[in-house]
């Protein structure tokens, strides 16, 4: 089974001055079943952020491995995502 998620937004004013900065957000993730035991979710986040004549551009991988032990008694999982934080 694979499910897919997508948002996107634009966001102004961003706790400064009036005016002063926007940005805006794009953020897509699915989940797919490898196989019955095996399962994987990945994302991407792509940021965008305008503060007086700067722009700023962030890109956010996300990926996430799990393994399902039956029955459902144990799951093992690994991952790596990268973050940013525009202060």
């Amino acid at each position: 089974m694979t499910r897919c998620r997508v948002m996107t937004g634009w966001i102004q004013s961003w706790g400064l001055a009036e005016g002063t900065s926007d940005g805006f957000l794009a953020y897509a993730e699915t989940n797919i079943d490898l196989t019955p035991k095996l399962k994987m979710n990945a994302g991407i986040r792509l940021s965008l952020f305008n503060v007086q004549d700067t722009s700023y551009f962030v890109f956010q991988p996300r990926l996430s491995l799990s393994v399902i032990s039956p029955p459902m008694i144990c799951r093992s999982r690994c991952s790596y995502s990268k973050m940013a934080q525009f202060v």
